[in-house]
């Protein structure tokens, strides 16, 4: 159901303390929990060059995701195929990350500066990434562009002078080769970009590395400091700030399950028998997704327990949910509740996806009364359903039987045969998205001697 998709990210080195969060709210349609990180957008674009009185007063409006241990990342590009986005906050052992450019060349390529980031002070310490996060950067780990960093669709401003996207607590470095040796070009704590540069080894200019990463691995994503929690339907517009956390696939193919019915009513519980875990021994939680036939994602959540085991756990469908066919992907979790200053990625299994029905409840036959070559029926009433289909036959198997529908609790069946028994049952059904029916359980049989 994942498509591949690579993610590239810019994060600030420099960083101790947060550039700081626009506080835009996320439109209604848009949901607490997502597959991939399809609920993150786009920044808004930034001021043009005939906009530049508002440089200075434009701060950066876009979405967040943490990634690495408690790092925050600003997007700036989502599309189908990568995600460009720069780190709110990057520190190292508790410190900012400060690195001067090299001690004898400013080509980025051939700098101490790339393989610093790039070695084991970086890319390799476990202080910054997991294993599992690294597997996820395809390429080398670079810095920001001064054509990145005057790129509106990515937020800022087009043009190099001070501009309130691009401030942070303390200056940066930018990729482009100054043109005097031993100068380096550099972001200045006013947000401008200052080609003038400065001494490669100023101390006091940070780092904002950038990598790619393939999210074709992230299974799925939650608002901000959203808990998971019991299986439910996915809400919208919880939170203030568009922040993600993600769910990173572990690998693990080896978690096994399977239900024990493909049909159930909306507001009732679905059975699932985990029947193998695989050697990850991490996992707290057995939890599941379910998508509608569009695989838009309609209700998450773990089972109501606080341990993962084999054995049978259940899943309570919404009572909102529309009939029809869904797909029930369950699978299990290493879900952590952690602090808002330390939130880090959560990592899952396999999924072991069931196509399910979400059926109308099953019909109850109320009353019936006998009548001269006539039956008539009084159902009970099962709310939003289209109708009822009622089905008779003078055989207790039913075979050689009719139908006929309604729309109502109450149907007389007519010309029947006078002294003969009929069999009679009911079911409910509604339709669909497509307009097709979708048919409730058989009511219990029931036994009318015609009059």
């Amino acid at each position: 159901m994942m498509k591949k998709a690579m993610l590239s990210i810019a994060l600030t080195g420099a960083l101790i303390i947060s550039i700081g969060h626009a506080g835009s709210c996320y439109a209604a349609d848009r949901q607490n929990v997502n597959l991939a990180i399809s609920g993150a957008n786009n920044p808004t674009k930034g001021p043009s060059e005939s906009d530049a009185s508002e440089y200075s007063s434009h701060f950066w409006k876009g979405n967040y995701i943490y990634f690495g241990q408690g790092q925050l990342w600003s997007l700036l590009d989502n599309d189908e195929e990568s995600l460009l986005i720069l780190a709110d906050v990057l520190k190292e052992d508790g410190e900012a990350l400060y690195q001067t450019f090299d001690s004898s060349t400013n080509v980025w390529t051939d700098s101490s500066l790339k393989q610093y980031l790039n070695g084991s002070s970086y890319l390799a310490n476990t202080n910054q990434f997991t294993s599992l996060e690294k597997s996820l950067i395809t390429k080398e780990v670079t810095i920001p562009t001064m054509a990145q960093l005057v790129n509106r669709a990515y937020g800022f401003s087009e043009e190099y002078a001070p501009d309130g996207t691009r401030t942070a607590s303390a200056p940066y470095w930018v990729q482009d080769q100054h043109s005097t040796d031993g100068y380096a070009i550099f972001v200045c704590q006013f947000g401008s970009v200052f080609t003038g540069g400065t001494s490669i080894a100023d101390p006091t200019v940070g780092v904002r590395p950038m990598v790619t990463l393939d999210t074709s691995k992230v299974l799925y994503s939650v608002a901000g400091q959203y808990a998971k929690s019991t299986f439910g339907t996915v809400a919208s517009n919880l939170v203030v700030y568009n922040t993600w956390k993600l769910t990173l696939k572990d690998g693990n193919r080896d978690f096994k399950a399977q239900t024990t019915s493909s049909s159930v009513v909306a507001g009732n519980q679905i059975s699932v028998k985990v029947t193998n875990l695989g050697s990850v021994t991490s996992y707290n939680h057995i939890s599941a997704m379910l998508f509608d036939k569009d695989k838009d994602l309609v209700a998450y959540g773990f089972a109501g327990k606080s341990t993962a085991a084999k054995g049978t756990y259940t899943f309570t469908i919404p009572s909102n949910t529309e009939v029809g066919t869904y797909t029930l992907c369950v699978f299990a979790e290493s879900a952590k509740q952690t602090s808002a200053s330390v939130v880090t990625s959560d990592t899952a299994s396999n999924t072991c996806d069931f196509k399910i029905q979400v059926t109308p409840a099953k019909a109850v036959i109320k009353s019936y009364k006998a009548k001269k070559k006539k039956v008539k029926l009084t159902l009970k009433k099962i709310a939003g359903v289209s109708g009822y289909q009622i089905r008779y036959s003078y055989k207790k198997n039913m075979k050689k039987s009719k139908t006929v529908t309604t729309s109502k609790v109450t149907k007389t069946i007519k010309n029947l045969k006078s002294n003969k028994t009929v069999y009679i049952k009911v079911r409910a059904y509604k339709k669909d998205a497509l307009g097709n029916r979708v048919y409730g359980a058989w009511s219990k049989k029931i036994k009318v001697k015609v009059k």
